[in-house]
């Protein structure tokens, strides 16, 4: 999978262990900002998860669509052919969450996140500086099967 400025992260498959690949596809649950999503199989099970930063509620080319906000999860139960909204992980959207991970570990996963301050301009308006801090969210396996 691959990320762009264009509203959607986009996927490529190799039948041939990377040899060739397929032309890129849209890989779009919702619209998301131009960073990477991060794709992980839940163990146990076919279903694969997908963090994101879900920008549904943002027009496309507004100046606050590529905040990376909020941290959300789609589920997909056909190997990635589709995908459904599940829930965010986080809600909040007075921060940019980035370069995110999810780590399963017997019934729980630790999602971590790369959080963002503000910093007043003089114009008034915030800018949103990422890398600021680090957050971590735990959330039972079973969490990720609700959909």
């Amino acid at each position: 999978w691959a990320r762009s400025n264009g509203g959607c992260a986009y996927a490529a498959l190799s039948s041939d262990r990377g040899d060739q690949w397929s032309p890129f596809q849209r890989l779009c649950p919702t619209p998301m900002a131009n960073g990477p999503a991060t794709i992980k199989r839940i163990p146990g099970t076919r279903r694969l998860a997908m963090l994101h930063n879900d920008r549904s509620e943002v027009p496309f080319g507004h100046p606050h669509f590529q905040w990376r906000t909020p941290l959300a999860v789609s589920v997909s139960d056909d190997e990635g052919a589709t995908w459904q909204a599940h829930k965010p992980v986080i809600a909040d959207n007075s921060h940019n969450y980035c370069y995110y991970s999810m780590c399963f570990f017997n019934d729980r996963c630790l999602v971590t996140t790369y959080e963002s301050a503000e910093t007043p301009r003089d114009d008034g308006t915030v800018a949103r500086n990422n890398l600021r801090s680090l957050r971590a969210v735990v959330v039972a396996n079973n969490w990720w099967q609700d959909a």
